[in-house]
């Protein structure tokens, strides 16, 4: 999800002209990043197909505040993460549900990581936690950025992290990964 600030800038230029190539060009920069966030907030590929739907479609109506985000980045996971709470409330009652099977990749090289193992861990903390954990570790987003995402405060983001990292390594250890 590298993308440069004339990247960004452009996309909102292209929102603001109500160009429509512009979803397009979320969809491409974007689209990989927030699909894994929403399928481990959902914890179902099925319904975070369906919140992708319908978050393209608030992109497309309210592209006027997405075009003048401070943050794209932020802006977009934030909009994701509301989405999928809206999704949650309608069609759901919270329930544990095990983190289904979806592809981790090192963000630098683009290699599938062991994803069994790691999704089998990632479903073992809380869903504040690992919303968290991945934006910060799959999609490197700096804790500001989490916290603008998620409506939290910058500290809170980190300590979500930290929380979710200590559990994470507590699984591995328990479980003998290395």
């Amino acid at each position: 999800m590298d993308i440069s600030p004339e990247q960004k800038t452009r996309i909102q230029q292209k929102l603001k002209d109500h160009d429509p190539s512009a979803l397009d060009d979320i969809w491409s920069h974007y689209g990989k990043a927030l699909y894994r966030f929403l399928v481990s907030r959902l914890c179902s590929p099925t319904e975070a197909d369906d919140v992708m739907q319908e978050l393209f479609i608030k992109i497309a109506h309210r592209r006027r505040a997405v075009s003048t985000a401070n943050n794209l980045n932020a802006y977009l996971f934030r909009m994701a993460r509301n989405e999928a709470v809206t999704h949650i409330r309608k069609h759901r009652k919270r329930q544990e549900v095990p983190l289904p099977e979806f592809g981790l990749y090192t963000k630098d090289t683009n290699e599938e990581v062991d994803t069994a193992r790691i999704e089998q861990a990632l479903g073992k903390i809380n869903d504040e936690q690992r919303e968290v954990v991945m934006l910060k570790f799959f999609e490197s987003l700096t804790f500001e950025q989490i916290a603008d995402a998620l409506s939290i405060s910058p500290n809170t983001a980190a300590s979500r992290y930290r929380y979710g990292m200590e559990k994470l390594k507590q699984y591995f250890d328990r479980t003998g990964y290395r």
